[in-house]
């Protein structure tokens, strides 16, 4: 006979055993533990410091201490100690730590299948129709990991596949597709009667309304009925009982029950017949004199043959460089005021990597006649920071020059301020020396301050001239010190 049962291995009390409670005890005890099996965790290593009698853990593969004989068995606390049991195929326990379910199969616990089941009611019931029902203020169905799709299938195109909305399980809407391949939606008032809102040709991918359509009032910039790629093209409601098109953002045509107004082009002696045209009076075109289209040469090539009562774009005529700007080719934007003002700014068309501007005006002097000012260069970005010059006193480079050698570091500005600094250290036995990083129009102002956990000073052996100076580092006693000094030096390069 055995010494145990075949399920739950409770141990059998054998003929004439003495003390026969403890063995009726013991197999009470894994009697209690293993009906309605419930888990304090799956896969625990370690046992707890302070276990309860009754309670139950699962083993996992490596375990330590007091468990570790006993890989993938239940450990029972019981009186004080641990009993373990090997759980078999087809145990039911309920894992605490993780509030589930779990099954013992093939040596594991495994959450129980659910393939196959006849339906799934979520906080209500299923029927033979609706496999799936559940009760809920929403239904989330997310991604794992990547994208997600909700598929509904049917057997055949005469079949329906889509989603029906429903008010009191009246239906009001339903989109998918509805008895054919076609997607389409459609609504309904009663349940009854179904009227189709709109229809997808699954050949063409055209869009049908069979109902009729009803469009938003729009605006010419923004029409109600546009094009793709083409926003402010398209139908607008201009007024009531007006019907407007767009193209690019304008209206161009209304119709009204009393006209149709087209808004085009004009054409004929009321407008400029060429580009250069100067007859009075007429409409400028779009391109004329370079405005709104590609710039014209200037007069014999000569910017200052630019009619002033004309505001026009100009350029070189590709070969002959315009005497009268700043750069050797630009193109020049003209504004007039009157006959006798005007104002130009002219774009240097040669170099793409640097840029170049200038502005200049015309005006009487008083005169009666018109004059041309200097052309004053425009700075940007490109010409903030770069070699400084000058030119009688005139800026003819960059806003802002810093450079550095072996003597230190340098800044200058194009008014002509400069600055020089640089670290040395100090020594006890004669003066320092410094040549400064770049020469000075005239001798500079030199000071510095001394690193040191004593009183120390910098002060200068002598006079400084535009391109060095001697320095000491000296005490309370007017002793010199090897001290580091930091050195700056401001005057003017030019």
């Amino acid at each position: 006979m055995p010494d145990d049962t075949p399920n739950l291995a409770m141990p059998f009390i054998m003929p004439a055993q003495a003390q026969k409670h403890v063995t009726h005890n013991e197999a009470l005890l894994i009697l209690d533990a293993e009906v309605q099996l419930c888990l304090e965790a799956v896969g625990s290593l370690t046992p707890p410091a302070t276990p309860q009698n009754g309670q139950v853990w699962d083993i996992g593969s490596a375990p330590t201490g007091a468990w570790a004989p006993h890989a993938g068995k239940l450990a029972i606390r019981a009186g004080g100690g641990w009993i373990f049991a090997q759980p078999r195929e087809g145990w039911l326990a309920w894992d605490r730590a993780e509030g589930r379910l779990c099954v013992w199969r093939n040596g594991q616990w495994d959450v129980p299948p659910v393939d196959n089941v006849p339906g799934i009611g979520v906080n209500t019931s299923f029927d033979a129709v609706n496999r799936l029902a559940v009760a809920s203020a929403a239904t989330l169905l997310s991604h794992e990991g990547a994208g997600h799709q909700l598929k509904i299938n049917k057997a055949a195109t005469a079949d329906t596949a889509s989603l029906l909305f429903q008010s009191n399980w009246s239906g009001r809407a339903e989109m998918g597709l509805a008895g054919e391949d076609a997607f389409s939606v459609k609504v309904s008032a009663d349940g009854t009667v179904w009227q189709t809102a709109m229809r997808a040709d699954p050949v063409t991918g055209r869009i049908g309304l069979p109902g009729g359509g009803m469009l938003g009032t729009g605006t010419a910039l923004a029409p109600a009925l546009s094009f793709d790629g083409d926003a402010d093209t398209g139908l607008f409601r201009a007024g009531a009982d007006q019907l407007g098109l767009a193209a690019g953002g304008a209206g161009q045509v209304l119709v009204s029950p009393s006209a149709v107004q087209i808004n085009a082009a004009l054409t004929g002696t009321a407008v400029t017949q060429n580009p250069t045209d100067t007859t009075a009076g007429r409409v400028l075109k779009v391109g004329d004199f370079g405005l709104g289209g590609y710039a014209r040469p200037a007069n014999g090539a000569d910017a200052n043959q630019i009619p002033l009562n004309f505001s026009a774009i100009w350029t070189t005529n590709g070969v002959t460089p315009h005497p009268n700007t700043p750069f050797a080719f630009a193109n020049i934007i003209h504004i007039s005021r009157d006959l006798n003002r005007a104002s130009e700014l002219a774009l240097e068309s040669l170099t793409a990597g640097s840029p170049r501007a200038a502005i200049r005006v015309c005006r009487d002097d008083g005169s009666g006649t018109a004059g041309y000012g200097p052309w004053s260069e425009m700075f940007h970005q490109r010409f903030l920071v770069g070699t400084v010059s000058q030119a009688a006193g005139v800026p003819t480079g960059r806003v802002i020059e810093r450079g550095s050698n072996a003597n230190g570091e340098f800044l200058r500005l194009a008014d002509g301020t400069q600055m020089c600094w640089r670290t040395l250290t100090g020594a006890t036995g004669a003066g320092v020396g410094w040549t400064f990083p770049a020469v000075f129009v005239a001798a500079p102002v030199v000071t510095g301050g001394a690193v040191a956990t004593v009183q120390s000073a910098v002060v200068l052996d002598a006079a400084p001239s535009a391109t060095a100076c001697t320095l000491s580092a000296r005490g309370t006693n007017d002793a010199r010190r090897a001290d580091v000094m930091h050195l700056a030096a401001l005057g003017r390069w030019f």
